[in-house]
């Protein structure tokens, strides 16, 4: 199992938002994966450009470990759909989650 990374994005030196992912072998292809975890962004910065800034990073920290992927997910109660599909995602899988 590949250990978790995280890419911060900052504001005068105070961490307002962050991005969780880790690169992985696909159990379903012979090729390697990122899985984002986990994406916040505080209010305030968002919708000028630092999330999009954040996402274009972890591209280009998947292509450099060999990633052929980028899978992301997000809650229903906040959607991102439109933010994921202006930097290039689209949906291929559905994801169900049942609290305990």
């Amino acid at each position: 199992m590949s250990k978790g990374r995280v890419i911060t994005a900052r504001s005068a030196g105070v961490v307002v938002g962050y991005l969780l992912f880790v690169f992985n072998d696909s159990p379903f292809y012979e090729e390697k994966i990122c899985t984002v975890g986990m994406y916040y962004l505080q209010r305030t910065h968002r919708k000028v450009g630092v999330g999009k800034r954040m996402f274009l990073l972890l591209e280009q920290l998947a292509k450099e470990a060999g990633c052929k992927q980028i899978v992301v997910s997000y809650n229903l109660k906040q959607p991102l759909e439109s933010f994921y599909n202006g930097l290039g995602f689209s949906a291929t899988h559905v994801a169900l989650a049942k609290e305990i």
